[in-house]
């Protein structure tokens, strides 16, 4: 019960976290003007 609350929660961080880093690098490209469509 308590192992899959706890990997709920990691489950949960990692989706913020990968979102966080998909939206710093898509700033910090429109921002330095750099895009690489092979990403998007």
């Amino acid at each position: 019960m308590v192992k899959e609350i706890l990997l709920d929660i990691v489950t949960f961080l990692k989706f913020i976290l990968i979102g966080i880093i998909e939206r710093f690098y898509q700033v910090f490209y429109n921002e330095t003007g750099f895009a690489i469509s092979s990403y998007s």
